[in-house]
This record gives C-alpha cells, structure tokens and sequence, in this order.
C-alpha cells in the first residue's frame, strides 16, 4: 500500500499523467496549425490517422512512443517499477525535451514560447519532474 504516494509505480503514474495532458496540447496546437492548411478534423477517427501517419503530426511520435512506454512498465505485472526505472524516466524525458537538433525538441520550445497552454502544460510536467527528483 502506498499511503504517501512515494512508489515508484505512483511517480510513473504522475509522470505519465502529465505527459499526456501536454501531449494532448501538443497535438491540439498541431491540429490547429493543420486547419489553418487544409481545412476542419471533422471526426476523431481522421485527427487519429492524421496524428498516426500525417507528417504533420511526425514530430510528435518521439513523445508518443516514450508514453506507451511508460504506460507499458506502469502496468507490467511479473516485476513492479522501481526507483531505478523512475529515474531512467525522467532522464529520458528530460533527454527528450531539450535534446538539441532534434525535430521534437525544436518544435516543442517553439510552442512553449508561443502558445500559453503549452507553456502552461510544460510547466506542470516540469513540476512533476522536479518533484520526483526532490522524492516527492
């Protein structure tokens, strides 16, 4: 049991959570960009082809990756999550994020600097990421 919310499979969890919140900006503020070029998503089932195939939409599949991952180790049942898995989490986020050159990186700062809600959901992930590392 995990009164304090101090396991391992718990941070995964945060971190997981906030991952997605900015990942769904990022793919709203995508969609927008999209619009503007070729016209209205007019269902889910196109934004999901377009986000899984459209080039538009390429840069995104770093982040998308590295969240099916994570759900993967939060819900592997033969071995728990630890610390140890934790910590390789966050160092590849963070690789993820700034990664220099890098087409996710790029074009993730360029929306942080431009849209509030991006930057907002940035913010969050980041405060989740340093109180993980604080243990917290």
């Amino acid at each position: 049991m995990d009164l304090f919310g101090n396991s391992a499979k718990t941070k995964l969890d945060r971190l997981a959570a906030a991952m997605r919140t900015l990942h769904k900006a990022l793919i709203d503020e995508t969609q927008r960009e999209y619009e503007r070029a070729h016209g209205k998503v007019t269902t889910p089932y196109q934004l999901f082809a377009l986000v899984t195939s459209d080039p538009a939409f390429a840069w995104l599949q770093p982040m998308t990756r590295l969240i099916v991952e994570m759900e993967d180790l939060i819900g592997r049942k033969e071995k728990p999550p630890a610390e140890t898995d934790v910590a390789e989490m966050r160092k590849r986020i963070d690789a993820l994020l700034v990664e220099e050159g890098e087409p996710f990186s790029t074009r993730h700062l360029a929306l942080v600097q431009s849209s509030p809600e991006i930057a907002v959901e940035n913010g969050r992930l980041h405060a989740v990421l340093n109180a993980i590392a604080g243990g917290r």
